[in-house]
């Protein structure tokens, strides 16, 4: 009886409280759900991606599914990546764009019940079909509106052409944003208009690759065609050049003659077809 007494004096004098309350039993806190690890991998720039997250909850509880596409810098704080995610299946979808090449970082999660979480990070390397190429790095860069009409002479392998990448700088204090169109033009940079991009405007002090997206232009593989930049507005930008590395199947047009000694940095082909049936989900 002592021994009971004892006790029951330290329960009631440890609550601190008047009249005398009894302890809480301590709370299972539970544990987060354990995601499975999702591997690196690749996917064509207008073809879907699909995968599926998993995710196992050692309480037993439900899990929801969340999918998040990493941005890489400041300058993509306005760029909402093509990503679905069903939060009850964990069933995935991305369809990238140019603007996600040549990679792009994304996150599963999953939070179950009780709120707690668990994530898992993979890379998907974006591409397309390249076709002609002249990427070295770019050595040096000429006035569009200075030298215009500019463009670059290709023989083309493929029998279509739907992307052209340029190299292009904005970097002038002075430059402000810029937009551009992108023709191509059969045989020379007078010859026959055979495609238009959609009018593409970059940022001010935009240094890097641009992408210049076509309605499908159909090519003869083995004959001469031109890509021809045209600048619609802003000033003392530039288009980036290679000297250690010509591009032998053609040449630089520069004032709407052929140069020898360079070449534009450039890159064209052609992107998967879109797939039929939609997103699916």
């Amino acid at each position: 009886m002592r021994v009971l007494f004892v006790v029951l004096v330290l329960l009631f004098s440890s609550c601190d409280s008047d009249p005398p309350c009894i302890p809480e039993k301590p709370v299972d806190p539970g544990y987060p759900p354990i995601i499975s690890a999702q591997r690196d991998t690749s996917v064509a720039v207008g073809d879907t991606l699909r995968l599926q997250a998993h995710a196992n909850d050692p309480d037993g509880d439900s899990v929801a599914f969340y999918a998040t596409a990493i941005l890489r810098d400041a300058s993509e704080r306005d760029y909402v990546a093509e990503v679905h995610i069903n939060r009850e299946t964990g069933d995935f979808l991305f369809v990238p764009r140019f603007q996600d090449m040549p990679a792009r970082t994304i996150m599963f999660t999953a939070v179950d019940a009780r709120g707690y979480s668990a994530s898992t990070l993979f890379d998907v390397s974006v591409w397309y079909h390249l076709d002609q190429k002249n990427d070295a790095t770019a050595t040096g860069g000429h006035n569009v509106m200075l030298y215009s009409p500019i463009g670059q002479e290709f023989v083309p392998d493929l029998s279509a052409l739907d992307v052209v990448q340029l190299w292009l700088i904005g970097g002038s204090s002075y430059s402000g944003p810029g937009e551009f169109v992108m023709n191509i033009r059969s045989g020379t940079i007078g010859g026959q208009l055979l495609g238009a991009s959609a009018v593409t405007a970059l940022p001010y002090r935009f240094l890097g690759v641009a992408s210049f997206e076509f309605e499908r232009v159909a090519l003869t593989p083995g004959q001469t065609y031109v890509i021809e930049l045209v600048q619609l507005s802003g000033q003392n930008w530039l288009v980036g050049t290679t000297q250690s590395n010509p591009y032998v199947s053609g040449r630089m047009i520069l004032e709407g003659r052929p140069i020898e000694s360079m070449d534009l940095w450039f890159r064209e082909g052609a992107v998967e077809p879109l797939p039929e049936g939609g997103l699916g989900l």
